[in-house]
C-alpha cells in the first residue's frame, strides 16, 4: 500500500516534460487545460509548483488589470508557500526564478533572483534530466541564470 501511494506521488520525467512544454506554450487553451488537470489532484509539492507557475502564466491572458493581478497573485502565493516547506528545491527555486526574471517590474517580485540562481546551480546534479535540460535552455536567454555556469554543470 505505502509503494502505491508513494509511486502515486511522485512525478516522472515524462509528467516533468509535459509540464515544462505546457509551461512554455502561448496558448491559453493548452495552459488552461493542464492547469484544470492538475487541480484534481494536488497531493504533491511537485503539483502544487505545477499549478501555481500555470496559474501565473495564465494571468497575462487576461484582458482585466485587476484580473491579471489577481490571478499572478494567487499563484505566487502557493508557489511561495511550496518554497516555504521546500526551501533547498532547486527546482522549485527555478520555477520561481522564471517567473521572477519574466514578471513586469512594478509587480516587485523579483527579490530572490540571486538566491535562487544560486542555489539551482549549487543543487543542479540533483534535478532530474527533464528538468536540466529545460534549464539548459533557459539559461540561454536568461540573465541570472547565465549559460555559461550551466553549460559547465552539465558536463
Amino acid at each position: 500500500m505505502s509503494f502505491l501511494l508513494f509511486s502515486f506521488l511522485l512525478v516522472t520525467e515524462a509528467e516533468k516534460t509535459a509540464f515544462y512544454k505546457v509551461l512554455s506554450s502561448s496558448k491559453e487553451e493548452t495552459i488552461v487545460n493542464y492547469r484544470k488537470k492538475l487541480a484534481v489532484n494536488l497531493t504533491s509539492y511537485d503539483a502544487k509548483a505545477y499549478h501555481a507557475s500555470l496559474i501565473m502564466k495564465e494571468a497575462k491572458f487576461a484582458i482585466s488589470p485587476f484580473t491579471k493581478l489577481e490571478r499572478f497573485n494567487k499563484g505566487k502565493e502557493l508557489l511561495e508557500s511550496v518554497i516555504a516547506l521546500n526551501k533547498n528545491n532547486p527546482e522549485y527555486r527555478f520555477l520561481r526564478l522564471m517567473v521572477q526574471e519574466n514578471a513586469p517590474s512594478m509587480l516587485g517580485y523579483n527579490n530572490e533572483l540571486q538566491q535562487d540562481a544560486q542555489l539551482i546551480i549549487k543543487q543542479y546534479d540533483d534535478l532530474s534530466e527533464a528538468v536540466k535540460t529545460v534549464i539548459i535552455n533557459y539559461s540561454r536567454t536568461s540573465e541570472k541564470l547565465p549559460y555559461s555556469k550551466i553549460k559547465l554543470l552539465s558536463k
